[in-house]
């Protein structure tokens, strides 16, 4: 879905400057959906971002690793910890979205 994508993108981007997560009304406002009636972000769209997140830094942190930079693999590993927490905390059916958040339990290995 490409609302999820850009979902990702924003979120990911929010992350490489403050190492935050992204809210929901922060990638709306950075997206400009604020202003679009037609368009929206959806919340379950907005999670599945959440964890096309959680992959990508997991791959980052790799390749810190790689070019030496030993401490930020430890904060991203801190960062998908806190993430995985709070997925656990939601009542997810048997569908695309808990098959995502399965993944975040890989990117914490």
């Amino acid at each position: 879905n490409t609302t999820s994508w850009i979902s990702f993108l924003t979120s990911l981007t929010i992350y490489l400057d403050t190492e935050m997560l992204a809210t929901k009304t922060q990638v709306e406002t950075m997206v400009g959906v604020t202003q679009c009636r037609v368009v929206r972000l959806d919340i379950e769209e907005y999670l599945v971002g959440l964890t096309h997140l959680s992959n990508e830094l997991s791959r980052l942190s790799v390749n810190c690793v790689t070019s030496q930079d030993f401490s930020r693999p430890q904060r991203i590993a801190d960062f998908i910890s806190s993430l995985n927490s709070g997925f656990r905390l939601l009542n997810l059916k048997n569908d695309n979205l808990r098959k995502k958040f399965d993944g975040i339990k890989y990117d914490l290995k």
